[in-house]
């Protein structure tokens, strides 16, 4: 597939116009994004100086994005939706990353992260930016969702919520004690 044609497609994903189905089935291409993917957060801690994130954090985040999609796939007969459903929710998971790393970034050298004092305006906006980014990344991963699953949107949003809080929920328990 053409560069252009695959940007279009992601451009289409994060627009709720395009599902993983639109996406071509190659296994080569989801071992590269996985890469990108990997590359991206790494480089994304390490420009926001994120602080004492390990190795084993990074691991155990990098194999629940991919176990999670199988187990629910695998549970709903879906297996051969794997690539495709993957290739999607990284796309789209990589672009997001690339939005809010200028913007938690900006955030970070206004000195808008961690202020214990009352918020003031730029605050506020980033807060609301971050929301509005937090808000369109559920409905891109519930729309991809729906389509691999053959679901309605709403239970593409249950299951957006509920794999969130699943990695939420395993990764405060095994790294409650580590700093990042």
């Amino acid at each position: 597939m053409h560069p252009a044609s695959l940007l279009h497609l992601i451009v289409d994903l994060m627009r709720l116009r395009a599902g993983p189905q639109d996406l071509p089935h190659s296994p080569p291409l989801l071992v590269r994004f996985a890469l990108v993917a990997l590359a991206v957060d790494l480089f994304s801690a390490h420009v926001l100086d994120v602080d004492g994130t390990p190795a084993p954090r990074f691991m155990v985040a990098f194999a629940l994005t991919f176990a999670l999609p199988w187990m629910l796939l695998s549970w709903r007969n879906r297996r051969e939706r794997y690539v495709q459903t993957m290739l999607a929710l990284l796309a789209t998971g990589i672009a997001f990353s690339l939005l809010f790393l200028p913007l938690a970034s900006w955030a970070l050298t206004q000195g808008l992260i961690g202020v214990d004092t009352a918020p003031d305006p730029q605050q506020a906006l980033f807060a609301w930016l971050i929301l509005a980014l937090v808000v369109w990344k559920v409905a891109v991963t519930a729309s991809i969702w729906r389509h691999a699953l053959d679901w309605p949107l709403p239970a593409g949003v249950g299951i957006s919520l509920l794999l969130f809080v699943a990695e939420f929920g395993l990764d405060r328990l095994l790294f409650a004690g580590t700093a990042g």
